[in-house]
């Protein structure tokens, strides 16, 4: 058996060997070297590979030298107060409360929560029965789900014999839940086999029957729920970064303003720490770009057509936010690979779920041509409500999640992410969102250009297959994909229509721009709009909406962060650093890039989660780059001290 194989893998490697030395091949390979070394050469390569030097340049000019400067006498003032404000928070009665009363929590018997969980759920249980058989009372289901449903959670834990703390740090599935999924730092002070504290036998009973009464009051739901925000609170306060991996786990999920809170309680947390010298706040060249953007975005708020446009801005800056909490949060290659992994988790779920709607027909028809694709009955649309927002989420998981299938070294992950890249690509499809397929296109060229010079050999070679295969080929993909350049179907030319009028509308307000939010985008449109685009809600396309609702300082603001960003991705892919970090670094730019193709054919930021998505991917690459070049310990795990 042995033999054959060697055989087989022997006659292989002959067949590879001949059609590499190939007279063709070996021809294209030598024009793919010399274009990769005329490419290094040029002053294309330069310019995208020299974000190191310019950041250099700005440091030591006399504008850097000055905010230098500043800082430095700036953080020595800040540095006391920042002192006496910990101190006073960390010796205030109100906080050593907090601190006793969590401690003391933490060292009850996990049995104590069981115990009274079990009596909660059993009493609502009885309540439930007693409205609804004795005294024919309508009595919501959920108080009957809520009461087994606690009462089965509960009976492990009824009989674990040591501390809420102790469960946590030696449970091998707690321990992966909140200390290597989530992010959270384990307390560094903890010692093992601490007997738990005790207490009186009857409160855990007494505290579950009072609990139960209240579902008298409401539906025992809003309980379970408030006491899961807690939870959710409490460990974003003791550990910040795990705001950030729950945001990126259940952002599809979660409505706009819940997300825009957790990004504020992260934000908050993450500034409570910083007092208290727990964690940094760096500051780069790239982060003076973000900030111009932003101060564009205020000004487009402050100054609009429209009185909503305040608010629509305040929550633009919020998400635009995200981008700063995750770069100076995410300081290690481990934590950045674990905001990666709930991405691919989440996107798998988000995926199943598209999939699962299109078959049983929940999709969308809206922009869909019934004439030219009468043989496609929907377009995916998962949590999202809208196929090419699915589209847009799926641009940045798709890149992700092939980075980590490709960089992972354990066989159970590896499948588990080519699963979700498999769902991902499958769900991508069922969209038919022109904009994103081109937007992975072009994504996926660049990612395979960077991985093998030699991709341009194996391209040149297959053009000719892939033309022949779509002319000969026929069906809804071809079709949707020749559309494309044939504008035949009426979406797309209703779509040229509103680009004709948004560049109307363009010539009159591209200096100062019209305010954000769509409530502005609506009052001055109308004014513009030709063959029956009066009712629509943004101009369809990413860079016309930016100068439109902020002017032409809003789009060169923009414009200048891309440039750096890219700039900065570029210069550490060609550094000499780790190929796996570098990878991961051209996975989350191949990520931003597919988002910035597609915004040239749809509004990206329409959605607020993906404004929040498209910033926070950019924090993660910022601050991976950032913290490897500072040689910061990547592969630090971190704890924490208990306090704030």
């Amino acid at each position: 058996m042995n033999e054959s194989l060697k055989k087989k893998s022997g006659f292989f490697k002959t067949i590879g060997n001949k059609i590499a030395n190939c007279a063709i091949v070996h021809g294209l390979n030598t024009f793919a070297t010399y274009l990769n070394r005329l490419l290094k050469k040029s002053v294309f390569c330069k310019v995208m590979t020299s974000y190191d030097a310019i950041t250099d340049w700005a440091k030591k000019s006399k504008i850097g030298s000055m905010v230098d400067r500043t800082n430095r006498t700036g953080s020595n003032i800040f540095r006391k107060v920042k002192f006496a404000v910990a101190s006073g928070v960390e010796k205030s009665v109100f906080f050593n409360l907090v601190h006793k009363f969590g401690r003391y929590m933490c060292a009850l018997p996990l049995a104590t929560f069981g115990v009274l969980g079990f009596t909660y759920g059993l009493f609502v249980l009885i309540i439930y029965l007693f409205r609804t058989f004795a005294f024919n009372l309508s009595t919501s289901p959920s108080n009957l789900v809520v009461g087994i449903v606690t009462m089965a959670i509960s009976i492990l834990p009824m009989f674990a014999k040591k501390s809420v703390e102790d469960e946590v740090h030696e449970s091998k599935i707690l321990y992966f839940l909140l200390f290597t999924a989530l992010g959270i730092k384990p307390n560094r002070d903890y010692k093992p086999n601490r007997d738990p504290v005790k207490q009186s036998t009857a409160i855990p009973y007494i505290l579950g029957i009072m609990f139960a009464f209240t579902s008298l009051l409401f539906d025992p739901l809003y309980l379970i729920l408030g006491l899961l925000v807690l939870s959710v609170v409490v460990m974003v306060c003791i550990s910040p970064e795990a705001g950030i991996t729950l945001t990126f786990l259940f952002l599809p999920f979660m409505p706009t303003m819940l997300v825009a809170g957790m990004i504020i309680l992260t934000f908050l947390a993450l500034l409570g720490k910083w007092i208290c010298g727990k964690r940094t706040l760096k500051f780069h060249l790239i982060d003076f770009t973000v900030v111009i953007f932003m101060v564009s975005v205020i000004f487009g708020g402050f100054f609009s057509v429209s009185g909503t446009s305040i608010s629509k801005a305040l929550l633009s800056i919020c998400m635009i936010g995200g981008y700063f909490i995750v770069k100076n949060l995410v300081r290690s290659g481990k934590l950045g690979r674990k905001c990666l992994n709930c991405l691919a988790i989440s996107s798998f779920f988000v995926a199943i779920y598209g999939i699962y709607g299109y078959l049983t027909g929940n999709t969308s028809t809206v922009t869909l041509d019934a004439s030219m694709f009468a043989d496609i009955s929907g377009r995916a649309i998962s949590t999202f409500g809208n196929s090419n927002v699915l589209g847009e989420y799926l641009l940045v998981t798709i890149p992700i999640t092939t980075v980590l299938a490709i960089s992972t070294k354990s066989n159970a992950k590896r499948f588990l992410t080519i699963a979700s890249l498999l769902t991902n690509f499958a769900c991508l499809l069922l969209t038919w969102s022109r904009g994103a397929w081109l937007g992975l296109l072009i994504g996926a060229v660049i990612f395979l250009l960077y991985e093998s010079k030699y991709f341009l050999t194996v391209g040149i070679l297959a053009t000719p297959l892939v033309a022949a295969s779509l002319a000969m080929a026929s069906g809804s993909v071809v079709t949707r994909i020749l559309s494309i350049f044939t504008m035949a179907d009426s979406s797309s030319v209703y779509r040229m229509n509103i680009w004709k009028s948004v560049l109307n509308m363009i010539e009159n307000v591209f200096g100062f721009g019209i305010g954000i939010g769509q409530e502005a985008f609506q009052t001055v449109f109308p004014q513009y709009a030709v063959s029956g685009t009066a009712t629509i809600a943004h101009s369809h396309n990413l860079y016309f909406q930016i100068i439109t609702e902020m002017g032409l300082g809003g789009i060169i603001a923009f414009v200048l962060f891309a440039f750096v960003f890219i700039q900065m991705c570029c210069t550490f892919a060609s550094s000499e650093f780790e190929k796996n970090d570098k990878m991961v670094c051209v996975a989350l730019l191949v990520a931003i890039i597919g988002l910035l193709i597609m915004g040239f054919t749809d509004y990206i930021w329409f959605n607020y989660r993906i404004l929040l998505l498209f910033w926070m991917t950019c924090g993660i690459a910022s601050g991976l780059i950032t913290s490897r070049k500072e040689s910061v310990d990547y592969n630090f795990e971190g704890s924490y001290t208990p306090g704030l």
